[in-house]
């Protein structure tokens, strides 16, 4: 289901540059065509994917707006938080 919607928007896996620790990645974005992007540094799917699973995080996405446009609108949480 991510992959379906992020390839639907072109979406590249990134992290904010200057968030990494050592050799593992920092802080998890994704990066759509046209919305800037500027501080952000781009990685491999396995790469994106491999830590969102390490880090147990779940991808909270919309599928379309309620005019039916496509919604860009996706939230990173982590399923062990007690709020989440």
């Amino acid at each position: 289901m991510i992959k379906r919607w992020a390839d639907a928007r072109e979406v590249v896996p990134a992290t904010v540059e200057g968030t990494e620790h050592g050799d593992h990645l920092g802080v998890l974005r994704l990066d759509f065509p046209g919305y800037g992007g500027d501080k952000l540094s781009h990685v491999s799917g396995d790469e994106w994917f491999g830590t969102f699973g390490e880090r147990g995080l779940n991808l909270i996405y919309q599928e379309h707006r309620s005019d039916g446009s496509p919604s860009n609108f996706f939230r990173l949480e982590n399923q062990d938080r007690e709020d989440a």
